[in-house]
């Protein structure tokens, strides 16, 4: 596979791991009969703790990507990947806590 599909494909395995957690997290949480509002504020909470992980856990990668020599249009795929999350972090967790203390 040629470099930047496999980036690509890292990504979507990850994407589709933690789309696969939120899931099941949502579904417990709507099993134990929680109301809402109540469900609402802890997947905010959820929102909060992944961010702080993603964060740490790209110091962690950004570390170990120095120690190796990199492709320069690895690295510009890889800027642009995280501008662009950087973007949807933002607007999707303003959106989490408008959606669970919005209301």
């Amino acid at each position: 596979m040629n470099r930047p599909l496999q980036i690509i494909n890292n990504f979507l395995h990850d994407l589709a791991t933690g789309l696969w957690a939120g899931a099941l997290i949502n579904l417990f949480l709507l099993s134990t009969k929680r109301s809402i509002a109540d469900t609402k504020r802890l997947m905010f909470l959820v929102i909060i703790f992944s961010l702080v992980l993603v964060a740490i856990t790209g110091i962690l990668r950004l570390r170990d990507y120095r120690g190796q020599k990199s492709l320069a249009f690895k690295t510009k795929l890889l800027w642009l990947k995280h501008l662009l999350l950087a973007f949807v972090f933002l607007a999707g967790s303003l959106w989490g806590y408008v959606i669970a203390f919005g209301e």
